[in-house]
């Protein structure tokens, strides 16, 4: 016995209900509801405006608003009527919400205005809101969130290998706390013959140890503060 959850029976009335409609019209030659049906066929064929999809629109660069213009001149083109700006990495968090900012959403609402667009808004640089892009912990780094890192080095023992600080692969949205450890294995080896490897100083800022002849693989893991501003250097 076929059993359908009360959803699917909404989902499938709401599909059937046009075709029925022309049906019934079909039967009485009601030129009202062929005018009906045929509305909605040409609205699935050419949506309205205010029936656009809504990507976002990954702010991820320079915050340029003549960029910005082109953009939404290109989206108009292939029939996007709105989007959502979406500042996220790649953008330099100390230019959210300061003046660099501002201009880009000016001339971003400006032109959307011209197009006949809708912007619409997310709510903080890149996620989980709440942060305001780093303000409501600034200055306050025992606060920040911290994520986990790690990077990879190929590297021909023997030798006594060294890792400094590291330079951060997001450089302008976290910032290097300490090593945590490290691994290693030989080049091109399974994923399950990864072993401990190094020894680090007090703080986590350097770690070394040797490493026999060969080919190898060195895996350091690292604490990175994750929504660090860094408001004391300047935005250029």
């Amino acid at each position: 016995m076929l059993h359908c959850s009360p959803a699917a029976v909404l989902l499938l009335v709401a599909w059937l209900s046009p075709l029925l409609a022309y049906a019934a019209q079909e039967s009485s030659g009601s030129p009202a509801m062929d005018e009906s049906f045929s509305n909605i066929v040409a609205g699935f064929n050419q949506p309205r405006r205010d029936c656009s999809q809504v990507p976002f629109w990954f702010w991820n660069g320079s915050l340029d608003p003549e960029e910005f213009r082109a953009q939404l001149r290109e989206m108009a083109r292939q029939g996007v009527y709105a989007a959502m700006p979406h500042p996220r990495f790649g953008m330099d968090r100390r230019e959210y919400l300061e003046e660099p900012f501002w201009r880009a959403m000016a001339a971003a609402l400006d032109e959307a205005d011209k197009l006949g667009m809708q912007l619409w808004l997310y709510d903080d640089y890149n996620w989980p809101s709440g942060g305001a892009g780093g303000r409501v912990t600034d200055g306050r780094p025992e606060l920040y969130p911290r994520g986990l890192d790690y990077c990879r080095f190929k590297v021909q023992g023997p030798q006594e290998f060294r890792l400094g600080m590291p330079t951060n692969t997001e450089p302008r949205m976290e910032r290097f706390e300490k090593y945590l450890c490290a691994y290693i294995r030989p080049e091109g080896a399974a994923e399950g013959e990864w072993r401990p490897w190094g020894s680090l100083d007090e703080q986590g800022k350097d770690i070394h140890g040797a490493v026999a002849a060969g080919s190898w693989e060195v895996h350091p893991r690292s604490a990175q503060y994750r929504r660090a501003r860094e408001k004391q250097i300047p935005i250029s």
